[in-house]
């Protein structure tokens, strides 16, 4: 489901005034991770939800700033030294293109999680000042169970700290022998497909205590695995088809490999089938063309993006894209829709 608010407007149509806009800043509105595959490097994408009980860091930089590359190394300490805390280090880069961005990970040796953000829609969402060489670095902190709060780049121990202050783990790391430290480290994060290859390995080669931790591991996913699918069946059972669909998706994506319920293969075949899913589909994508036509901000690309987004709604009416749509539409000011 999209979180689309007032500052999300403000900066993506540069219409809402920049009142609303700090207000909205100093509230920090709850925000969603990507989910495409293509936004993220090192790591399969990221969810809040699976990261429950974690504290999370976002740390947005430019990468043409020498300063900033500099810092990599007391960065990458930082969390080195934190391996063992419920906290994830996210770094988040905006506009430039993907083989740039990744052969700047590879020469800086960043192996963070990293949103790729390549057309700043994510940025846009999520801090109100885009990242430039004049304003190279911001940090925004989620503690668990808590809310965004904006962070100094300059203290990052601090916002580690904070971040980590009330989160836990799935599995204690001291439980867990050194040899399954990266599948387990995998498995807090919620990355479970990436990490079974790592559990079969210590299952056939281990030693008895390996594969025993490794048992305990696999339990786990077990575990977080039944959570989703009887989210599913509640959604299913609300005949919330589309919202289904998605999690059936995500669920098949993120657990591939493990034993999924036939079940669930078949349910969201039958989804896809369904015209009411194929129009959320359409209306979906074209809403995303929609925001990218927009961001320009010219007053052109505001006209071309009010357009498309009144066409969805007209076109779509039933769909989420349109209710988003609508929200949009609503704050911006009449002579943009005109």
């Amino acid at each position: 489901m999209r979180i689309v608010n007032a500052a999300t407007l403000a900066i993506l149509f540069s219409f809402t005034a920049s009142v609303a806009l700090a207000q909205e800043e100093t509230a920090l509105v709850d925000y969603t991770l990507p989910t495409a595959p293509e936004a993220w490097m090192n790591y399969a994408p990221l969810s809040l939800d699976r990261l429950e009980g974690k504290g999370i860091i976002l740390y947005y930089f430019e990468e043409d700033c020498p300063k900033c590359a500099a810092r990599w190394p007391k960065l990458l300490e930082e969390s080195r030294q934190r391996s063992l805390d419920p906290i994830v280090f996210i770094a988040v880069n905006s506009g430039t293109p993907p083989a740039k961005l990744a052969a700047y990970l590879r020469e800086h040796q960043i192996n963070w999680p990293v949103i790729a953000d390549t057309d700043r829609s994510f940025e846009r969402q999520s801090i109100r000042d885009p990242i430039t060489l004049q304003n190279t670095t911001q940090v925004r902190m989620r503690p668990n169970k808590g809310k965004w709060e904006i962070r100094s780049s300059s203290r990052m121990s601090a916002a580690a700290t904070a971040a980590g202050k009330e989160g836990r783990f799935k599995v204690l790391p001291a439980t867990v022998p050194l040899e399954l430290r990266p599948a387990w480290g995998l498995i807090e994060l919620g990355n479970f497909s990436q990490a079974l290859p790592l559990l079969n390995q210590a299952t056939r080669r281990g030693s008895e205590e390996v594969k025993a931790s490794a048992d305990v591991l696999k339990a786990t996913v077990d575990i977080e695995m039944q959570k989703e699918l009887k989210a599913i069946d509640e959604l299913l059972e609300a005949d919330d088809e589309w919202h289904a669909y998605q999690a059936i998706g995500s669920l098949l994506e993120t657990y591939k490999g493990y034993e999924i319920p036939e079940t669930m293969i078949e349910k969201h075949d039958e989804l896809a089938a369904l015209d009411s899913i194929r129009d959320q589909l359409v209306a979906a994508k074209k809403y995303d063309l929609a925001l990218r036509a927009g961001s320009a901000g010219t007053p052109a690309a505001i006209k071309r993006a009010t357009a498309m987004l009144q066409r969805l709604v007209d076109a779509y009416p039933e769909s989420e894209a349109a209710d988003d749509a609508r929200k949009l539409l609503g704050q911006l000011p009449l002579s943009s829709r005109n």
